[in-house]
């Protein structure tokens, strides 16, 4: 086995995520891989196809892979071309919760200008990148043209050249981008420059020149400043640390952001005001946009019938009364059920006014 994807013992994996293994030699009929639940066996039906050098099976699922669950891998009837056998592989790996911060990516589904360079030398390519928030990498990847063959791994790396994951790339498609999880995620701070990268052992990698003219952002990741689109020529492999032209090589990374605090910015009338018209509405300006949360009204024990909504950019909630408002009355005002687009709460929130005498 080179391979397995995701890696065994993943955790935050993907819903859309494929299972992969590469082998050592190319395979003869008779595999199966098989997607089961680890708590009680349930099968998750897939198509499996092999790569396109024989060496290696990919298992696309036919739906999202379901949230926070441990998911076992079985691959059964590994045998070669030459005829040599290979035991049963099992793994296991965690999908991430549900309603997790949204994957982001820097090139997501864009394709390079030329699929693969007429070249076969072996060459580590990678792409500087930096990200406006803290969080982790959980994915490596990169786009795949014909003629870059063989094993292909993985590495993240900071702005000393220290390799902060590797990974091998298993069940690889004929074509197009790839992807490996990683068995840990690695956390990243905002500012800090780090370099993604592949080795292409075979050379015939992907390039647009003149991506790099200018920044690129997607999301919370940006391209770093100065030369960008790097490469490394060697075997070995290791940090690639020459660029020209402005190279974009089509390595990238999966970002998930960390969740953002949830907070009240503003709120109207302000907690203890007094004189406060009869016709007000209640409202209130949160930090993030948020995907639930009402306001509620209360003189004493009495609730105020009317409409609660939301703000077409998420972070305002508005209370307009049915009816006007009792003179000289101390109301009290209820936020709750706040939760955020990123799967924050809010507990709940109260305070009062004070209407104007009549």
């Amino acid at each position: 086995v080179v391979a397995q994807a995701p890696a065994p013992g993943a955790v935050q994996v993907a819903p859309t995520a494929a299972v992969g293994i590469t082998l050592s030699a190319p395979l003869a009929p008779g595999y199966r891989i098989a997607l089961t639940r680890a708590d009680d066996g349930t099968a998750l039906a897939g198509t499996t196809t092999p790569t396109a050098d024989g060496t290696g099976l990919r298992l696309a699922p036919d739906a999202p892979l379901p949230p926070d669950t441990e998911l076992r891998a079985t691959v059964t009837g590994l045998r070669s071309q030459g005829g040599a056998t290979l035991a049963d592989q099992t793994w296991t790996f965690r999908t991430q919760p549900a309603g997790a911060v949204a994957e982001q990516t820097l090139f997501g589904a864009v394709v390079p200008q030329v699929a693969a360079v007429d070249e076969s030398a072996p060459v580590e390519l990678g792409v500087a990148f930096r990200t406006l928030r803290p969080g982790r990498i959980t994915q490596l990847r990169f786009f795949k043209g014909p003629g870059n063959d063989g094993v292909h791994v993985a590495s993240l790396w900071d702005a000393s050249g220290q390799r902060l994951a590797r990974v091998t790339v298993a069940g690889e498609s004929a074509a197009g981008w790839q992807t490996a999880s990683l068995s840990t995620p690695v956390v990243v701070q905002p500012g800090e420059d780090y370099v993604v990268s592949y080795l292409a052992p075979r050379g015939h990698y992907a390039v647009t020149p003149g991506f790099f003219e200018q920044p690129h952002a997607a999301g919370d990741l940006v391209t770093s400043p100065g030369a960008n689109g790097r490469y490394l020529y060697g075997a070995a492999g290791g940090l690639p640390v020459h660029s020209w032209g402005a190279t974009n090589y089509f390595v990238d990374v999966t970002f998930v952001p960390d969740p953002r605090a949830v907070s009240v910015e503003e709120s109207s009338p302000e907690p203890g005001a007094t004189g406060v018209p009869r016709d007000t509405d209640v409202t209130v300006r949160l930090s993030v946009p948020v995907a639930s949360g009402t306001l509620e009204l209360r003189d004493g024990t009495t609730s105020v019938a009317g409409a609660s909504t939301r703000s077409s950019d998420g972070r305002g909630l508005t209370l307009d009364p049915a009816v006007p408002l009792a003179p000289g009355t101390t109301y009290t005002a209820t936020l709750a059920g706040v939760r955020s687009t990123e799967g924050v709460a809010l507990a709940t929130t109260t305070w009062t006014f004070r209407t104007e005498e009549a």
